[in-house]
């Protein structure tokens, strides 16, 4: 179940940004509960971080912001993408 969680969180993620996803829109994708999204992730970004890591090895690291998120770093501006 948790690979299918991080498989359709890295599908939004390449949709709509990091940014741009919730938990809900997770939930949407998957069909799962809130409480199966927090058994296999403690919040948000232990989520989205290996979403994002696929996302990024996909795309060959093509995406600088992407890239500053999956190494814990804010963009110039100071927000996560």
């Amino acid at each position: 179940m948790r690979e299918r969680i991080v498989q359709a969180a890295a599908g939004l993620v390449a949709e709509k940004g990091v940014a741009g996803v919730s938990l809900d829109d997770v939930r949407a994708r998957t069909g799962a509960s809130r409480s199966q999204l927090h058994h296999y992730s403690e919040d948000r970004d232990d989520l989205i971080g290996p979403a994002s890591r696929r996302t990024r090895n996909r795309d060959d690291g093509q995406h600088p912001r992407l890239n500053s998120f999956v190494q814990g770093q804010a963009s110039p501006d100071g927000v996560w993408l």
